[in-house]
């Protein structure tokens, strides 16, 4: 009996060790679904994005979402369903507190992965000192030629834009809503001006129509469809939807950015434009449905983001999913700003400075006025105080500080001043910046070899100003064509090329919000993606059939290669992907290379085989790639020939061994560098072995 008492023990105790092994395996089962963003991403405590399974249908998700409600009413204080997906992404997003426990959620019948929502904001754009025209980089990207031989214009070409709404009241942009013949077809707000994402219970509350409260999606649908005549777009004729995701203050999260990029879906456009970007992978929420549209036969054209001066792996999500077309920024090769008579005892003098900051208000003086220091009697010249001293009929040249130029002007303004000249001498902070209707007198910027001329001019004695042109003048600008410096750089966290091609954004001249004075100046990345949208619409347009991938590839494959000034030669294609658009050279092209890039990061170990005419000794890291070559010419055959450029290499890494942001270029003049140990780190291979 005692014997069969200790078999029953052990028995017992084998069953409850199996199934303590089994629990164990199923909840390190449900952790692996939940996803983890890395330390430094912002979320939304309690709030996450349950992706489903994709045979669930539309009722399914609904099911779903029911269930989980059901099941976790008991644990959690709080739990509200949020937006469903069922179209290409199928999910739901649930709102609880922070004790809501996502492996709860990993848990439920039918769940493939679990997301924190990521706070989002825009790729945000970069002012600029020079305004650029926006159509003067057409003749350099072939647009211009597109449209005088080819007769293109995006007609018959549905474009989504998923932004900050748009001032469809704009006489550039229509002046119209949905209205028969109007441009705007499509789109809807998914977000409210009530929308702040810094507070801890956001209130979303959509408007009936996506007006514009901030101007960024006003200015990348000007670059996409203005109508002229003073912005002309890309893709002027063709159908546009604008679905708002982001706030007045350009915040925005996760469930709201998929439920605009879900209904752009569902709306049936061609192509959709982001200038959205969030650190993140490929497998995140966003970048999961953007590559599920493109697999749907959808073009996503997405913003690289402007973290250029931080190094290499700036790239944001969603430009790193898969089969999007991610854009890198170029500075536009001319300039529009406002033309400045300069006469003082240095001399008389030209110079261009910005765009008013308001077009309500035009800085033009047909006779002279006098140009002196917005300053206050204590010598603050920064704006930032009331300037106590009369500066009546007189034009104030302030300086940098830490207040807003609504308030440098305002104090300029109530102290009698008829205009402002600001100068900054930071060269990032490149822009007048926008004014509110509060003031009056027009406002404009100047770049830093301009301020350091107009105080040494001051110094000197009286200076007069006059600006007898009246309309906006157009100038060279030297660095036209040059990649941007804030413009990312890749790879991609697979290692994959990435961005895949380059466009004007730096200095964009585009249309904005009427109440704002109607037509701004931005930089960024986000000005380059609609570019390429809008190529890629005179591309569907001559060529309906071609599915994304077709198009992604005759896109890189005929962008013309950019050159570093310093080094001469090619930029490293992580700094500017194939190369600057050539929008003719894609559209005429009578043959296709695929692959267009090759990702070398995917290798085999082990002698290198079956190579005719190749024997190298030993074990080595080798793979093995097919380049195909399709010729459409079926009257002429194509003759191939295969070059090599040398292109910069990267590192992110000093000689000594530390991190280097931003990452160093390779070659170098060693003897521009005191410190040695701050040159880029290379690697010798010694030929003996």
């Amino acid at each position: 009996m005692r014997v069969i008492s200790y078999t029953i023990l052990y028995t017992v105790a084998l069953l409850s060790q199996q199934a303590a092994h089994a629990l164990l395996a199923e909840t390190i089962d449900h952790l692996h679904k939940v996803y983890r963003y890395p330390t430094g991403t912002a979320t939304k405590p309690g709030s996450y994005i349950v992706e489903l399974h994709p045979e669930h249908d539309a009722p399914a998700v609904r099911a779903a979402s029911a269930k989980a409600r059901s099941l976790l009413k008991r644990s959690v204080d709080i739990l509200d369903v949020g937006h469903h997906y069922d179209s290409v992404f199928k999910g739901f997003t649930v709102h609880g507190g922070e004790d809501l426990d996502p492996s709860q959620l990993a848990r439920l019948p039918g769940v493939k992965r679990v997301w924190p929502v990521r706070r989002h904001k825009r790729a945000v754009a970069v002012s600029s000192t020079r305004n650029s025209v926006y159509a003067s980089g057409s003749k350099h990207t072939g647009v211009e030629r597109v449209v005088r031989e080819l007769g293109l214009d995006g007609k018959g070409v549905k474009i989504a834009i998923v932004d900050s709404g748009v001032d469809y009241t704009h006489p550039e942009l229509g002046g119209c809503w949905k209205t028969p013949g109007c441009p705007w077809q499509f789109g809807q707000d998914f977000i409210g001006d009530l929308h702040d994402e810094n507070d801890a219970k956001p209130i979303v509350k959509p408007n009936p129509t996506p007006m514009d409260c901030h101007g960024h999606g006003t200015h990348v649908a000007g670059i996409i469809g203005g109508q002229g005549p003073r912005v002309t777009g890309i893709a002027p004729n063709a159908t546009l939807g604008m679905y708002r995701v982001l706030d007045c203050h350009n915040g925005s999260s996760d469930d709201i950015i998929l439920a605009g990029i879900e209904a752009a879906y569902k709306d049936g456009n061609d192509v959709i434009s982001l200038s959205i970007g969030q650190q993140g992978w490929s497998e995140d929420p966003v970048s999961v449905l953007c590559e599920s549209l493109v697999k749907k036969g959808v073009v996503v054209v997405v913003a690289a983001s402007n973290s250029g001066d931080s190094g290499l792996f700036t790239s944001t999500s969603p430009a790193v999913a898969n089969g999007v077309i991610s854009v890198a920024s170029v500075e536009s090769w001319e300039y529009m700003g406002t033309r400045i008579e300069v006469d003082s005892k240095l001399g008389k003098k030209a110079i261009t400075a910005s765009v008013p900051s308001n077009d309500n208000h035009r800085f033009f003086f047909d006779k002279p006025v006098p140009l002196v220091l917005g300053a206050t009697s204590k010598g603050s010249a920064d704006g930032c105080s009331p300037i106590d001293r009369s500066l009546k009929g007189k034009v104030a040249l302030i300086g940098s500080g830490t207040c807003t130029v609504d308030v440098k002007a305002l104090n300029a303004q109530a102290a009698g001043a008829v205009g402002v000249v600001l100068v900054i001498p930071d060269s990032q902070a490149l822009e007048a910046g926008k004014t509110n209707s509060t003031v009056k007198i027009p406002v404009v910027a100047v770049d830093t070899s301009s301020q350091e001329y107009l105080v040494a001019s001051i110094k000197k004695g009286q200076v007069t100003i006059a600006t007898s042109k009246r309309e906006l003048v157009t100038a060279e600008d030297p660095s036209g064509g040059q990649i941007s410096s804030f413009s990312s750089i890749g790879p991609t966290p697979e290692l994959a090329v990435g961005p895949v091609v380059s466009a004007p954004g730096g200095n964009i001249y585009s249309t904005y919000p009427v109440i704002n004075g109607g037509y701004a100046t931005k930089s960024g990345t986000s000005m380059a993606a609609p570019y390429i949208t809008g190529v890629v619409a005179l591309f569907k347009q001559a060529h309906p059939d071609y599915s994304p991938d077709q198009i992604r590839r005759v896109l890189a494959a005929t962008a013309r290669p950019l050159s570093d000034k310093e080094t001469h030669l090619k930029l490293h294609p992580y700094q500017s992907g194939s190369g600057l658009v050539d929008a003719y050279a894609a559209i005429t092209a009578d043959a296709q290379l695929s692959p267009s890039s090759l990702t070398l990061n995917d290798t085999d170990i082990g002698p290198l085989t079956n190579v005719p005419g190749v024997h190298l000794p030993g074990s080595l890291r080798w793979a093995r790639r097919t380049v195909t070559i399709q010729n459409f010419d079926t009257k002429r055959p194509a003759r191939v020939s295969l070059t090599h450029s040398a292109a910069n290499s990267l590192t992110p890494w000093y000689a000594n061994g530390t991190l280097a942001p931003p990452m160093r270029v390779w070659p170098v003049d060693a003897a521009k560098v005191d410190d040695k140990s701050k040159l880029p780190q290379v690697f010798a291979i010694d030929p003996q072995g």
